[in-house]
């Protein structure tokens, strides 16, 4: 029992400090900080795997999007033979963006698009809404992701017309793995690290001194 009052005391020592006087918002702002991180997270932690790899699905999509409005995710998934939906996403980029966002992206299709939903929402919403019900296919491959879909986006594609190309894939997520924001995030979380070692060592030296004293 005395002994466990000791380490109480001593945590309570070390790291009270670290969450008292409101000091525990900046720790509620660090998460958040991850959170808005997700997509850097994701791309440092996958793996990008060859064409031989990924889990190919054909079914018919089926739009998920709940309504979100500006449609800046790939909100849809596609339903296989056997009833089961399989999901993917493009965490790595930029707004987790799979489609792309020029219209020249998508010439192909632009006149079978709802000019309404393209002016309301965004193209990215249009194809999504067009999409849903058709036949296609996905590839897709886990990504290890902390906050979003578990799986990755390789190649989209419905009646013959390719939205989304595996070699388009694989180049856009190496190129998120040695972006910028990758060296932002260790910088920041280094950074992080170190400072919260320095202060740790100059608590718990300050309490051994203290015991030292009395």
């Amino acid at each position: 029992m005395i002994a466990t009052r000791k380490l109480t005391r001593f945590i309570a020592f070390v790291f009270g400090p670290l969450f008292i006087k409101g000091r525990w918002c900046i720790w509620a702002l660090l998460f958040l900080m991850a959170m808005m991180m997700g997509n850097t997270i994701t791309a440092i932690r996958m793996d990008i795997p060859n064409i031989e790899q990924v889990n190919r699905v054909t079914g018919k999509f089926v739009d998920i999007s709940k309504g979100y409005g500006k449609g800046v995710l790939f909100d849809i998934a596609i339903v296989d033979a056997y009833g089961i939906t399989h999901r993917c996403n493009c965490e790595p980029l930029a707004y987790s963006n799979c489609l792309g966002r020029r219209p020249s992206d998508h010439a192909e299709i632009l006149n079978q698009l709802d000019p309404e939903m393209v002016k309301k929402y965004t193209l990215q919403k249009a194809i999504v809404n067009w999409l849903d019900g058709r036949n296609g296919e996905v590839w897709m491959y886990p990504n290890r992701s902390l906050f979003g879909t578990p799986h990755s986006c390789y190649k989209i594609s419905s009646n013959g017309y390719t939205l989304l190309s595996f070699e388009q894939s694989v180049q856009n997520y190496q190129k998120a793995k040695s972006g910028l924001d990758i060296y932002l995030f260790w910088f920041i979380s280094l950074s992080g690290l170190f400072a919260i070692s320095v202060f740790v060592i100059v608590r718990i030296n300050t309490y051994l001194k203290e015991v030292k004293n009395g």
